[in-house]
């Protein structure tokens, strides 16, 4: 029973540094949007790669949040 109260704390600071780390991203994910839609006055496209990362790092992002 010490063991699971042990590792609790360690737990509650994963979950909330997983937190704050994909609302960073969201945040600077839609400042890019906004920026790029303000600079070309419409919405940029993107190349494979970019579709590619930003598909992992949202599969990342996810498994933090779960």
């Amino acid at each position: 029973m010490k063991t699971k109260n042990q590792f609790a704390g360690i737990r509650w600071i994963a979950r909330v540094v997983g937190t704050l780390l994909v609302l960073f991203t969201l945040f600077m994910f839609i400042g890019e949007m906004i920026e790029g839609y303000n600079r070309s006055g419409k919405l940029e496209t993107f190349n494979i790669l970019q579709i590619t990362t930003f598909i992992f790092w949202f599969l990342g992002l996810a498994g933090l949040v779960l």
